[in-house]
Formats: C-alpha cells, sequence, structure tokens
C-alpha cells in the first residue's frame, strides 16, 4: 500500500469523526449556538477542512506505473512506445519506466532519437551581445527527442 493511501485513509477518518462530533453536538443540543458547542463544531470544522484539503492534495498523485498500467491496457498491450526529452531527467524517467516494464514482461524492442536543433537567430543574437562569450556556453539549442519502443515478451 501506497503512502498516499494510508494518507487517504487517516484523511477521511479525520473527515468522519469531525463530522460525527458536529452531528452528536447538534443533536444534544451543544450545537453552534452554546460557548463550547461552538468552540467544538468550529474546531471539528477545521479539522474537517484540512483533512478534505489533504484528500484533494494526495488524490491526485498518480505513481509512474499507474501511468504505464493505463497505458499499456492494463500489462496487455503487444507493445509500447515511450518518448522522453533528450536530458538528464528524460533519461532518469526512462530508466525508471523501462524497471517498472520490465518486471511486467516489456523488453525494449528499438529505440529511435531525433536530435535538437540550433536556433541560429538567438546563438546569433547572444554572440553579438556578449562578444562571442556566449559561444563557450554552447549556443541556443533545443532539447532532442529519445523514442522507445517497448514490446512485450
Amino acid at each position: 500500500m501506497s503512502p498516499a493511501t494510508n494518507v487517504r485513509r487517516v484523511a477521511f477518518g479525520v473527515m468522519a469523526v469531525g463530522a460525527l462530533i458536529v452531528l452528536v453536538l447538534t443533536m444534544s443540543g451543544l450545537g453552534p449556538t452554546t460557548e463550547f458547542g461552538a468552540r467544538i463544531s468550529m474546531a471539528a470544522l477545521i479539522a474537517f477542512c484540512v483533512a478534505y484539503w489533504i484528500v484533494l492534495e494526495t488524490g491526485g498523485v498518480v505513481t509512474t506505473e499507474a501511468r504505464l498500467r493505463g497505458a499499456t491496457d492494463g500489462w496487455s498491450a503487444p507493445f509500447l512506445i515511450r518518448q522522453y526529452p533528450d536530458s538528464r531527467q528524460g533519461h532518469a524517467n526512462a530508466q525508471a519506466e523501462a524497471t517498472i516494464l520490465a518486471a511486467h514482461g516489456y523488453a525494449i524492442g528499438g529505440q529511435s532519437g531525433i536530435g535538437g536543433h540550433m536556433n541560429v537567430g538567438r546563438t546569433l543574437t547572444g554572440a553579438v551581445l556578449t562578444g562571442g562569450l556566449f559561444l563557450l556556453l554552447g549556443g541556443s539549442r533545443t532539447p532532442g527527442v529519445v523514442d522507445i519502443t517497448y514490446v512485450q515478451a
């Protein structure tokens, strides 16, 4: 069970307890009309709101494995093509996804890459404005893309 699932379960529990406290206080006559009831009701309402916010924040967490499960129709697709930017983060994502896919019976069937291109206008502008020092940094270049095809073994 993931940590996000545990957090959601705790938050739902806090929400249920907060709603139950407000309900019991209202039914017993100590609702928001008395000072004690108003303080307890306010604390329960704040706990309910905080728990609801936690549920909303953790509800959007989608793991890499869940995304891949959806992309492969529940690990049943015969092949899968993934595209990664040619950067450190893209290579890290490719490695993580390759590990998960290998655990579910997929192997790398092919790989192709499209290199980025030099933006001549930006490169020349930077070179002119910095007296050529900009060229030492490599100019202005858009990153390439790496396509990896995974096939089910």
